[in-house]
């Protein structure tokens, strides 16, 4: 009883220092913000920074992973609802898109975060790996939802879904972008505007008698 309520506490020390650190990242940017600030900020200890991450780096590793992991698992939502997608591919389309749009961050703070933290892997090589890796892991997962995305609208992707999936995240984080230099701009628009484009030209009709063959 008392080792799970220390792991309890010890999980509820990890998420407050990684949601200071979010917050401080965005504010200062990675390069400004200390050990102590995160620490302070979240009502700790510098010790307890050092008991739980292993230098700036590792936090930065983990806020990437989190972040990614997080919008994967709002993704994930946006394809159950498949008995309401209208049978036309136009408003079909428009649904799915909707839902998948909504499910990312809207919030400044999660743009900025975005910036800084890819801005701190390019800039220091030995983290430059690990969110690489991190990085190509959502990448795939996304290739997966847009391969069900097409299977659900009764299409075939004509590139590898890797590419697709590649093409598609640099829309979104470019829309971000776009709405943070420009107050003007709602948010996601450019992606609104692109994004069916890419889907479609990246796809095509499943051929008649294919449909269902994985399956046996």
């Amino acid at each position: 009883m008392a080792s799970t309520r220390r792991a309890a506490q010890r999980e509820e020390t990890r998420e407050s220092l990684l949601d200071s650190a979010q917050a401080l990242f965005a504010e200062w940017g990675v390069l400004g913000t200390s050990v102590e600030e995160i620490a302070d900020r979240a009502g700790y200890t510098r010790g307890a920074f050092y008991a739980n991450f292993k230098d700036r780096a590792a936090i930065v590793e983990e806020i990437v992973a989190r972040q990614q992991g997080r919008i994967l698992a709002s993704l994930a939502g946006t394809l159950e609802a498949e008995s309401a997608l209208d049978s036309d591919l136009g408003a079909a389309l428009t649904v799915l898109l909707d839902r998948v749009l909504d499910a990312m961050p809207h919030d400044r703070q999660a743009w900025l975060l975005q910036a800084e933290l890819e801005t701190y892997a390019i800039r220091h090589p030995e983290i430059a790996g690990s969110y690489r890796q991190i990085d190509v892991k959502f990448r795939d997962q996304v290739a997966t939802l847009i391969e069900r995305t097409a299977r659900l609208l009764g299409r075939e992707l004509i590139l590898e879904p890797a590419v697709v999936a590649t093409a598609a995240i640099a829309i979104v984080l470019r829309s971000g972008r776009d709405a943070l230099l420009d107050d003007a701009l709602r948010p996601q628009e450019t992606a609104r505007a692109l994004l069916p484009a890419l889907f479609l030209g990246f796809s095509r009709p499943v051929k008649a008698g294919l449909a269902g063959t994985d399956g046996g």
